[in-house]
């Protein structure tokens, strides 16, 4: 990857098998495991964004990396079938360089991230900006028909960094890794984790409308946590609106609902282990809105409870309780 890492404005972007040519333009940062560049098409065909992702070192997860180009264009489709707008057309290349395996996704530029939006936008424009998310994306994945095991047949990863906006239209951006079942298996990452109780909140988040919901929520309020209370009706009426009365309930009898409502947060939280941690960062987001911890407080959580593909450790969660209770 470091090929990709270290290319800047105006470099060339080279990738064996890519029948058309790009000058890079910039940087865009937020991908996990992957490179995300904004570049020009040479022969004036527009600018395209490329992401790029590596094949991890050993055998198993090489294997799991073939095939991801078929899995990304089917995503795409089963996303358009419900009618969320993604870019297109995109194509996707795999091949091997200097011995490592190299997957190439390219699309439209889209316009600005809706993460990025947020941060600076006036109250009613960052509301603006969630309603559209939530009618983009959130109502057409809600809408679909369950699984008999009760989970939705196309995932989402709900976080307004997989949104873009130009001035008319916005789009979901993120199909990578895919969120679909093969052969019954979600897949969730890449490498696909392996851990049951990782591979449990995989499926939670991305494939379940509490999960969607709740992380989306969370999401909003990671970003402007003095809106939360705003955040929340938004959240609760696209909920009702959908007459999904039992998801609602839940969503409003979660760990961060209790403490808002009065609830004693060390009795609250001492129970909350990493099965809980969408719960715990909930509570995190209610403490920001609260003014009890700070705005850098908030980020640290999230970043020390981040995970991918194996659990977070129980010291871990310990620190982040510790910062919650302080």
């Amino acid at each position: 990857m470091e090929r990709y890492k270290e290319l800047k404005s105006g470099d060339p972007f080279v990738f064996p098998g890519l029948e058309k040519q790009f000058t890079v333009v910039g940087y865009i940062p937020g991908g996990f495991n992957r490179i995300i560049l904004k570049a020009n098409c040479n022969g004036g065909t527009g600018t395209r964004i490329l992401k790029i992702a590596q094949a991890h070192e050993g055998d198993a997860d090489a294997d799991q990396f073939k095939g991801k180009c078929g899995q990304i264009h089917d995503y795409q489709q089963s996303l358009q079938r419900l009618g969320v707008l993604t870019p297109s057309p995109i194509t996707t290349h795999e091949n091997v360089i200097d011995g490592k395996r190299f997957l190439l996704e390219t699309s439209p530029f889209t316009g600005q991230s809706v993460h990025e939006m947020m941060l600076t936008a006036p109250r009613n424009d960052v509301l603006e900006l969630c309603q559209q998310m939530i009618d983009v994306a959130l109502k057409p994945i809600f809408s679909q028909n369950l699984r008999a095991d009760g989970n939705l047949p196309c995932g989402v990863d709900m976080i307004p960094r997989n949104f873009t906006k130009d001035p008319g239209v916005m789009h979901y951006v993120d199909l990578w890794p895919p969120k679909l079942w093969l052969d019954g298996e979600p897949t969730l990452e890449y490498p696909e984790p392996m851990d049951t109780k990782v591979i449990q909140l995989g499926i939670f988040r991305h494939f379940t409308i509490k999960g969607v919901a709740q992380a989306f929520l969370v999401q909003l309020c990671r970003i402007r946590p003095e809106l939360r209370r705003e955040f929340q009706r938004l959240v609760d009426g696209a909920l009702k609106g959908m007459g999904l009365h039992e998801e609602l309930g839940w969503l409003q009898q979660q760990p961060a609902r209790q403490f808002q409502n009065g609830g004693d947060l060390k009795q609250i939280i001492e129970p909350l282990g990493y099965e809980q941690i969408y719960g715990l960062r909930e509570i995190a987001c209610e403490l920001a809105f609260q003014g009890q911890i700070s705005a850098g407080q908030l980020e640290r959580i999230f970043k020390d409870s981040h995970f991918q593909d194996t659990p977070l450790p129980s010291a871990t969660i310990l620190q982040i309780k510790e910062v919650l209770f302080h």
